[in-house]
């Protein structure tokens, strides 16, 4: 939440009455500042620091957020890019995408489900890609990462449909953010 998309959402929400809690695994004066943006749209945000790919700081990070306030809506926009070639692509590169991006799911979103599912309501939204749904050249762990964020979506969404949770997932193509310029 502290650029691009996620930072528009994070706007977005407070706009519409929520209190926001902000994400980053680094950046954090970047994700202070959009606090303070919140704040002073009225809304109450915070920061919580840590690698969505990281279970037990993801644990920690939200069970300190909850002590604090319930979470009702979840925007899992975490992403990182790491283009190749396919022949090319390390294992480096595959892991980092797909244990963000899908990881980054579990460990974020399982610990809150059921605190909704007691309360009979909530909002998931993942943020895939264009690329999730078409595959794109140089991306194809891009591409399985969001790919599978569409599928887990899906199947997350038949699961929570009868308590009132609906889960679903965007899929834009390019955003002019910081993480594709020079694309």
């Amino acid at each position: 939440g502290s650029r691009g998309i996620g930072a528009a959402c994070a706007r977005a929400l407070v706009r519409d009455g929520l209190d926001v809690a902000i994400t980053c695994v680094g950046r954090r004066a970047a994700a202070e500042a959009v606090c303070d943006e919140l704040r002073a749209l009225g809304g109450r945000a915070w920061v919580l620091q840590f690698d969505v790919r990281d279970a037990a700081a993801a644990a920690a990070a939200i069970e300190g957020l909850l002590a604090q306030t319930d979470v009702h809506v979840v925007v899992n926009n975490a992403g990182v890019v790491a283009d190749a070639p396919f022949p090319g692509l390390s294992r480096d590169a595959w892991h980092g995408v797909l244990d963000t991006t899908l990881d980054g799911f579990f460990h974020v979103t399982q610990p809150l489900v059921m605190p909704m599912v007691r309360r009979r309501w909530g909002r998931i939204v993942n943020v895939a890609s264009i690329s999730g749904l078409h595959g794109n050249r140089g991306q194809v762990n891009y591409a399985a990462a969001k790919g599978g964020l569409v599928a887990a979506t899906k199947a997350l969404a038949l699961e929570l449909a009868s308590r009132n949770i609906t889960v679903n997932a965007v899929a834009p193509g390019l955003i002019e953010t910081e993480m594709i310029a020079g694309a």
